[in-house]
């Protein structure tokens, strides 16, 4: 949802409108949490925009900003890229690929270029000819690289003079073809953005269309504030006009563009992608909100497999700082599951962050997970919340640090901690002894190695995590 304020904000001197952005559907939410992470890779303080009400607040002024290009006909494409074009596709790429995807491309592209050498090489040997056609050379670098138009051709004529000179070696071709295709970072994360974003059957097919995609000028008229910002026509029937997505009609709405929108409405899903709306309120968008929709893949979180996440709540702050925690757990491997995900993003907030939970924040927080076609929803009771959102128990939990104990808690098998605790007592009492103790429990149902070399502390830890937790539990009954 959103809000165009009325009232206007000083900034600069200057009086601006300001956009309150309120907590939507999923998919709405997803989009703003992607926006905010451009944001944060533009050198902006998110942390500014997320009030304690749930909502984001930010200047219109802000977003024109980081859609400004710099000005300057003699410039190359490339270099007029605002700051929301230069992060939407670096963190698009970072994303979707990974940190070594651009050497490896070089790495390719040599190999191929090399071949065409060497072929050129053996015919020599057999007839009178003397240079390398320059389409080859740009069906290789296309092949595995950039575009062939995102080189000069001073550049192309380089590459084809290094491939003719029989006097160097290979490792000398190679390193100066490596000097020219290495100044190609942006050119080579920009294809590889765009071809994932907007083909057919990409995430936003043909809101930029495909035969414009060597037309980086063509990117940069699509991707401009004007576009987004669109104040509406007053003089068309309001009722008509309001938008889907924020119910609101500031800026100006039109029918939704199904082609472009399918990746997020795969047939007869319509209303498992929506909190209170079905398929026949979902009519309408505005250009504000369109703006934020392309940001949705920026907002899940990919997992192995080709599964995506996003942790869902009915407060921006909340949401933003939860998926933030999966996104760093997840890049170390630590988590298996969503039930797992939503568990530990919880314990993650309440230790780092002095954050009050109400009844129906604690109510809605959920884990929406997309494979393909198919939308599921996870949540957790809210009495489990309450646990783990308990600063001393999810600092327990942290401490303790095993999967085993966690999953006991997220399925409230309370008893199980005390027995595991118990059996882990035994053990370090038979240790003190010098009894045999076995080894499947310690081997099997303890990961952590300094929980195995101290059973004693890790059964304390246990019997006061399970005293604290029955306690709350108590509480709970009693309020």
């Amino acid at each position: 949802m959103l809000k165009y304020d009325s009232d206007m904000i000083v900034n600069r001197g200057m009086l601006m409108p300001e956009i309150v952005l309120y907590p939507s559907s999923w998919l709405y939410n997803a989009g703003v949490i992607g926006f905010l992470r451009v944001l944060k890779e533009c050198g902006e303080t998110v942390e500014n925009f997320l009030k304690d009400d749930g909502s984001v607040e930010i200047e219109e002024s802000k977003i024109e900003e980081i859609l400004k290009q710099p000005n300057g006909d003699g410039l190359n494409p490339f270099d007029k890229f605002g700051s929301w074009h230069r992060y939407y596709i670096k963190v698009t790429f970072y994303d979707l690929y990974n940190d070594s995807n651009f050497d490896e491309a070089i790495k390719k592209t040599i190999d191929e270029l090399l071949k065409v050498r060497n072929d050129l090489l053996k015919k020599r040997k057999k007839e009178a000819v003397v240079s390398v056609d320059e389409n080859k050379i740009k069906g290789k670098v296309e092949k595995n690289f950039v575009y062939a138009d995102f080189f000069t051709q001073e550049e192309l004529n380089k590459i084809k003079s290094l491939l003719e000179d029989e006097n160097k070696t290979e490792p000398e071709i190679s390193k100066e073809i490596y000097e020219i295709l290495s100044k190609k970072e942006k050119q080579y994360k920009y294809r590889k953005a765009v071809a994932i974003l907007f083909p057919s059957g990409g995430y936003y097919q043909n809101f930029f269309n495909p035969s414009n995609f060597r037309k980086v000028n063509k990117f940069l008229e699509t991707f401009k504030s004007e576009n987004f910002l669109k104040i509406a026509d007053t003089n068309i029937n309001v009722n008509i006009n309001v938008c889907s997505f924020c119910t609101d009609r500031k800026f100006k709405v039109e029918p939704i563009n199904f082609m472009f929108m399918s990746f997020l409405f795969p047939a007869n899903s319509f209303k498992n992608s929506y909190w209170n709306l079905d398929d026949n309120n979902l009519t309408n968008i505005c250009s504000l909100c369109k703006f934020f929709v392309i940001h949705f893949h920026l907002g899940m979180i990919k997992l192995q497999g080709g599964s995506e996440i996003f942790i869902n709540a009915p407060s921006f702050k909340l949401m933003w700082n939860l998926n933030n925690y999966v996104r760093t757990l997840y890049g170390r491997k630590e988590i298996t599951g969503t039930k797992e995900v939503l568990g530990i993003s919880l314990i993650e907030l309440s230790t780092k962050i002095n954050i009050h939970l109400g009844r129906w924040e604690k109510m809605n927080i959920e884990v929406v997970s997309k494979y393909h076609d198919k939308i599921d929803f996870f949540s957790l009771p809210s009495d489990i919340v309450d646990l783990l959102t308990n600063r001393e128990i999810a600092s327990l939990l942290k401490q303790i640090g095993e999967f085993k104990i966690l999953n006991m808690v997220l399925d409230g098998e309370f008893n199980g901690i005390l027995e595991f605790g118990e059996k882990a007592l035994r053990d370090a009492m038979k240790r003190k002894s010098g009894k045999d103790t076995g080894t499947d429990f310690i081997n099997e149902d303890i990961k952590l190695k300094k929980n195995k070399e101290d059973l004693f502390s890790f059964s304390q830890k246990l019997f006061k995590l399970y005293a604290l937790i029955k306690s709350e539990l108590k509480k709970e009954v009693i309020a």
